[in-house]
């Protein structure tokens, strides 16, 4: 899903912007609280460690355990990201841990989620699956609906904003990828949500 390294890049960026400049989730007056687990471990700790395949299993399942937390205790949430694959989530985190190496793991995952705040699922939305030349991904069908409309702003797409896939649909992803200068897979990848979604509109969250 994560088609190049220059969209890691871009969440790092936009993450280490709210790192540097934004105040933590805070548990007490002062400011603070307690990091339990490997989410207290630098991210230079992290990047020493996750070499090994177990090592990297057991930072995969913090981040995934991580955020499903915030998505349990943060008001309007249903999820971080609008697919079922968590795997470009623990990419971006690790692009800001190249970043940033004297910041938490927790921190790191943070700014991330904060970053990602406009592609943000608000209410459960069904999965489905979307195609073009033998490639596919699952994506909400409301993130679906949210690219829609901002194809039909761009006057690029001219169908039902019902958030279902169609040839249309490929046609005007496309378009806008070639016109983004992304990979033009056809497909509602990360690359292009945040083009669509969180460039041009940065404090939208999805219905």
């Amino acid at each position: 899903m994560m088609e190049s390294f220059k969209l890691v890049h871009l969440v790092a960026t936009a993450a280490g912007a709210i790192l540097l400049n934004s105040p933590a989730y805070a548990a007490d007056a002062s400011g603070l609280f307690a990091v339990r687990g490997l989410g207290a471990n630098t991210c230079q700790e992290y990047l020493n460690r996750k070499a090994t395949d177990e090592n990297s299993r057991l930072y995969a399942s913090w981040l995934m355990g991580y955020m499903t937390a915030r998505n349990r205790v943060e008001e309007k949430r249903f999820d971080v990201l609008p697919y079922p694959d968590g795997q470009v989530f623990l990419e971006a985190v690790q692009a800001v841990c190249r970043d940033q190496t004297t910041v938490t793991i927790e921190q790191a995952a943070s700014s991330v989620i904060s970053a990602l705040a406009p592609i943000h699922q608000v209410n459960v939305s069904p999965i489905t699956v979307v195609e073009n030349k033998n490639r596919s991904l699952q994506i909400r069908q409301s993130a679906l609906a949210a690219l829609q409309s901002k194809l039909i702003e761009d006057g690029l797409y001219s169908g039902p904003v019902n958030g279902e896939w169609s040839e249309a649909m490929v046609t005007a992803v496309t378009e806008f990828q070639l016109s983004s200068k992304i990979v033009a897979s056809g497909l509602p990848d990360l690359a292009t949500l945040i083009h669509a979604l969180v460039l041009d509109r940065p404090h939208r969250a999805n219905p």
